[in-house]
């Protein structure tokens, strides 16, 4: 095409006709700037195409990680409920509030009423977004406060809090061994290996059969460092609940929020 528009400002300008060869000129510039253009554009909007379809990919995916934390926060959040309800019951026989003692469910009281559930949150899809530098495909400042806010931790609180469960568990575990066959600790053990499966099952599972072991329960009632670390334990599930609670809340406001923005993106 240039070459022929070039053909005929050769032809007019040998002819002296200057002003239509101007006139071509100018044609010939105005054309080429035109392809530019459209060549631009047609980038740009290839360019937009593949960043909607890179941030759809990552909200699908962040989706699927937050709703997999959902079912799994909802679950420990259950289980922590019920851990508490065995330690209130082994509080009740301390202060010798049962009217019948039913040796093999404080068993189990000993047992569950001493582990406390940890939350690890599906991050993998969030820190690629943020490691990647595509978190700028996401135009929305609220929806980016939202995800920080639920996916940045406080790691000096978090390994705060993961220091005291050890403390109270392992001085928990310490006192039991004065009272209580050291058998146990095969059922204690059990639990973090049962957790994936009550999540999963919906059930809670039975740990080793509990007449295995022997327990002086009148030695257990007069130990008060046993109780003191239960109570410990027991008010550390408080803050559990109020933080399980707090994420779940997180996580819908997010997955609302993600699920608005697939809309926008797709429209």
């Amino acid at each position: 095409m240039i070459k022929f528009f070039r053909q005929i400002r050769h032809r007019l300008f040998l002819k002296g006709k200057i002003g239509q060869y101007l006139k071509y000129a100018i044609g010939e510039i105005v054309l080429v700037v035109m392809g530019i253009l459209i060549a631009l554009q047609v980038n740009r909007w290839n360019n937009d195409e593949i960043d909607k379809s890179t941030a759809c990919r990552y909200i699908e995916n962040i989706l699927v990680d937050l709703n997999t934390d959902l079912v799994k926060l909802s679950g420990l959040n259950a289980l922590n409920t019920f851990y508490e309800e065995q330690g209130f019951y082994l509080i009740d026989f301390f202060e010798n509030k049962l009217e019948v003692i039913d040796t093999n469910r404080l068993k189990q009281s000993l047992v569950y009423s001493s582990y406390c559930p940890a939350y690890n949150k599906s991050s993998s899809t969030y820190n690629e977004l943020i490691y990647s530098g595509e978190l700028k495909l996401f135009k929305d400042n609220d929806l980016k406060r939202v995800m920080d806010d639920y996916y940045i931790s406080n790691l000096w609180s978090e390994n705060f809090d993961e220091r005291i469960r050890h403390t109270m568990w392992y001085d928990y575990q310490d006192e039991l061994l004065t009272t209580v066959d050291p058998l146990i600790f095969r059922t204690m053990y059990e639990i973090p290996y049962l957790v994936p499966r009550i999540l999963q099952n919906g059930e809670h599972e039975k740990v080793s059969e509990l007449n295995d072991f022997y327990v002086d329960w009148e030695a257990v009632r007069q130990n008060l460092k046993l109780i003191s670390h239960l109570k410990r334990i027991q008010a550390h599930r408080v803050q559990l609940k109020i933080s399980f609670n707090s994420d779940i809340n997180k996580i819908e406001e997010l997955i609302r929020r993600l699920q608005e923005a697939r809309c926008a993106t797709i429209d």
